[in-house]
């Protein structure tokens, strides 16, 4: 009879250790599941918003460029630049009555060697200009405005 119980014994004993094995197995599986999942789906929301802000500053740029283009416009249909005696005046008085738009809030017209010309708002001191050969913008590169 002794020997019965140390084989029932035995055998609960290595039921019960293959039940722990497979349990240890099965939370390390389930651990590792769900690491891996959480990082794709991390660098999903990362690829989703990289796109949605990418999308969003391109909508920004178009609105920005659409708006540029009305306030030159407005100042080339009021033909304010083109008395040059009392042009800078005019202009002055223009962008302080609140004329153009709210977008903007700096103005800076420069010759074509970069020298500033005209500035309206709070523009730096340092401000690196490009010319737009298409356009005749002139265009900050650090402040990325028009």
């Amino acid at each position: 009879m002794a020997a019965r119980i140390t084989l029932r014994r035995q055998a609960t004993l290595r039921l019960l250790y293959v039940l722990g094995v497979t349990l240890i197995i099965t939370f390390v599986g389930i651990v590792y599941f769900y690491f891996v999942t959480m990082e794709r789906f991390a660098v999903h929301m990362g690829d989703d918003s990289r796109q949605h802000f990418n999308n969003r500053l391109q909508a920004l740029n178009t609105e920005w460029e659409r708006e540029a283009v009305c306030n030159r416009a407005g100042i080339e249909a009021l033909r304010l630049m083109d008395f040059e005696k009392n042009r800078w005046p005019r202009l002055y008085a223009y962008l302080t009555a609140g004329e153009t738009k709210e977008v903007f809030d700096a103005l800076v017209i420069g010759d074509a060697a970069g020298r500033i010309k005209f500035q309206h708002g709070a523009v730096p001191d340092d401000l690196p200009i490009v010319i737009d050969p298409v356009k005749r913008w002139f265009h900050s590169k650090t402040g990325e405005k028009v």
